[in-house]
């Protein structure tokens, strides 16, 4: 028996890539068998590098998403604690600007290393396209001609359309910034159909109908050295001063978190051509849910929270606005302190909101116990990075409520908002 923690769908693909690696080993031990062999052996170490960046980007976005949640929350409490008129006022704003500023980026890290969380829908990529074209038309500058070839049968994908909107916009102006005398940027859709012995020398292709988006420019082109590389975060042809080289990485995590890939076309004079290869939704295209977000401010009248956080920067902060809104807060490090202040007070406590990891469990196992206690509790989970393996899938299953570190004030209170409304939950 394999791995119980991971997934079918994992499961498949490491098979798949293992069918690939032996595949050529059947072959006569023709130099055609051994070429092949040697391409698959590369195409394994690639993945093999790729996911161990991943692994510490995640890492590194988990730390600092702790540290600019405390910035973030503190900045903000401070900013309405003295006022507008107050000396320090504007050094606490830029404060925030800068901790914002770091957060998109830990945003962009996460995005690569696919521990982003996303929300799919079905739909149609030619139109999230189209709405794009005026900001991409302003993004690459007047120089550049824009042009689209649109499948007009195109079959509908499950994406989230922010983060594939991220992408076009990645890759219009990466485009632009290597056409500076003006070019041609070319957007096409199409439907492929691609056959396994396609994907013998295809990094991460795999066979299966696919949705291909893509971009190319008329530029000067990459070698294969550059190219080899291209997708690496921090990685970038262009020099120091020109960006944090992620914007190919996030394309890259962007594919990927949508169970496809991106390839690269490019050579010396010949320009360049990014394609995103996003698998055919099979099921009907479902209507897009668009929830009207309230205006009113959270306001309770002493409903008691059990907030559970071992980052204490953090747990103060989120601790402070709560009990600013109406809220009796009880604070948690660790899942047995949290056990130990639900048992003596769990006729009172109305709301959880627990971080994802703790140093002694899970924040999804504390509310599964509570809840199988208090079926009426109200959840909220927290985390700067999951473990794709288990704990992402099971948030998903169970429907909790979820918000992603580095949050702002309003965007913990909208969750909070959001999850007081939760109908209760079925525990089996």
């Amino acid at each position: 028996m394999g791995d119980s923690s991971k997934t079918k769908k994992e499961l498949i693909l490491e098979l798949e890539a293992l069918r690939k690696l032996v595949a050529p080993l059947r072959s006569s031990g023709t130099s055609r068998g051994s070429a092949e062999r040697k391409q698959h052996g590369l195409q394994l170490q690639q993945a093999r590098k790729m996911d161990a960046i991943g692994v510490l980007a995640a890492g590194v976005a988990h730390d600092f998403n702790n540290i600019l949640t405390t910035i973030g929350l503190n900045s903000e409490a401070a900013m309405d604690e003295v006022g507008s008129g107050h000396p320090g006022y504007m050094c606490m704003d830029e404060v925030l600007k800068a901790s914002r500023a770091a957060s998109e980026l830990t945003r962009q890290l996460l995005l690569f290393s696919r521990k982003e969380t996303l929300h799919f829908v079905a739909d149609d990529l030619n139109r999230t396209v189209a709405d794009m074209l005026g900001k991409l038309a302003c993004l690459t500058g007047e120089g550049i001609q824009i042009e689209t070839e649109l499948d007009a049968v195109l079959k509908p994908v499950c994406i989230d359309r922010g983060s594939i909107e991220q992408a076009l916009v990645n890759l219009s102006v990466n485009a632009g910034e290597v056409m500076k005398t003006g070019g041609r940027l070319t957007i096409k859709t199409s439907n492929v159909k691609i056959k396994a012995k396609e994907c013998k020398s295809r990094f991460d292709a795999r066979p299966g109908d696919f949705v291909r988006l893509s971009v190319s420019d008329t530029g000067a082109g990459m070698d294969s050295e550059v190219t080899a590389h291209i997708f690496e975060p921090f990685f970038t042809s262009r020099g120091a001063g020109k960006g944090p080289g992620l914007a190919l990485s996030v394309v890259y995590g962007i594919a990927k978190q949508h169970d496809g890939w991106v390839e690269v076309e490019s050579a010396p004079g010949k320009g360049t051509e990014f394609s995103l290869y996003i698998p055919v939704e099979r099921e009907a295209a479902a209507a897009r849910e668009i929830e009207a977000r309230e205006e009113e401010l959270l306001r309770v009248d002493g409903l008691m929270a059990l907030l559970i956080e071992d980052e204490p920067n953090v747990r103060a902060g989120v601790s402070k606005i709560l009990q600013r809104r109406g809220f009796i807060v009880l604070e948690a490090d660790s899942a047995q302190e949290a056990r130990s202040l639900f048992d003596s007070q769990k006729k009172n406590i109305h709301f959880v909101i627990s971080d994802v990891m703790l140093p002694d469990g899970t924040g999804l196992e504390l509310v599964e116990e509570f809840l199988g206690v208090s079926p009426e509790l109200k959840i909220l989970l927290s985390s700067g990075y999951m473990d794709e393996k288990s704990q992402r899938p099971l948030i998903k299953e169970h429907k909790y409520r979820f918000i992603q570190k580095p949050y702002s004030v309003g965007e913990l209170l909208d969750a909070v908002k959001e999850s007081l409304k939760e109908p209760a939950k079925q525990i089996s």
